[in-house]
């Protein structure tokens, strides 16, 4: 059974009646941050309102990434949607992550299923910032400069292609030379020997 949110008021209310008192009470939007970073959800605002100095609660830590590894490859595509940030397409997930476009749709669909990213439009995005967060914790500096790498060739495969195709083809016309090209270069490579 899935549950919802919590209103904006029900969480206020809540996470009022569970916070600890931290010395960070009188900064002005101080509980409001938190609000949004637990979007309403029970167990984080419990968590997060009783261990107000944690940058994140160890239990909320632990509820997500035992989410997100009941999803296969999922902590790749999230952590490129990480750094990715508000550019995250499922071509671009897919170019970092190194998977399938297939597949990485999948693994994206679950994870809106399981509440971790939501599709906004073309852009996938996290549920949460508390869930993004964790997952920028979990991503290694080696990590992080491999994704950015792959989303680079991506970009710069995207612009070349983007400058070879008129606009007035769209992206259709795109799709085609991207066939085109990867054709050619098929065409070009040695079959391998058995």
């Amino acid at each position: 059974m899935a549950l919802s949110p919590l209103s904006t008021t029900a969480a206020a209310e809540l996470f009022s009646s569970r916070k600890v008192p931290s010395a960070r009470d009188h900064e002005l939007g101080h509980q409001a941050d938190h609000l949004r970073d637990c979007g309403g959800v029970p167990l984080y605002l419990v968590s997060v309102a009783q261990e107000r100095d944690a940058n994140v609660p160890w239990i909320v830590r632990e509820s997500v990434l035992e989410r997100v590894r009941m999803l296969p490859h999922a902590d790749v595509v999230l952590q490129s949607i990480v750094v990715a940030g508000d550019q995250a397409t499922l071509p671009l997930i897919a170019a970092m992550s190194g998977g399938a476009g297939f597949r990485v749709l999948e693994i994206l669909e679950a994870a809106c299923r399981e509440r971790l990213v939501v599709e906004d439009g073309a852009i996938y995005r996290f549920a949460y910032p508390l869930i993004e967060r964790i997952m920028a914790q979990e991503l290694s500096h080696a990590r992080r400069q491999l994704l950015s790498q792959r989303g680079d060739v991506y970009a710069q495969r995207s612009l070349h292609l983007n400058r070879l195709t008129p606009p007035e083809f769209g992206e259709r016309a795109r799709h085609l030379a991207v066939l085109r090209a990867h054709r050619r270069r098929r065409a070009v490579e040695p079959s391998p020997q058995n």
